[in-house]
């Protein structure tokens, strides 16, 4: 019986921009093998260095999406550069 299941990024990771696919449609992945590399936009708070205020920052940041599952590898559903958005 054939099987067929979704990898999705984290909902907390998105936006997000597919920036490379690190693997290939119709290889074989083994559970935490890396799947491809996205990009996200991360806001966090600093302390101002004059004052005692906190400030919000933003950082990019790259994750390896890494397989959930032993098995073989379809198809990517979306294209490298393309944002990957929350469904809401």
């Amino acid at each position: 019986m054939e099987s067929h299941s979704k990898v999705t990024i984290p909902a907390q990771h998105l936006p997000a921009t597919i920036i490379k696919w690190l693997a290939t449609p119709s290889s074989r992945v083994s559970k935490d093998s890396p799947l491809l590399l996205y990009e996200f936009r991360e806001v966090y708070e600093i302390q101002a260095t004059s004052s005692s205020e906190w400030v919000a920052a933003e950082r990019k940041v790259r994750v390896e999406l890494k397989s959930p599952y032993n098995g073989v590898l379809e198809n990517f559903q979306i294209n490298i550069g393309s944002t990957v958005k929350d469904p809401k």
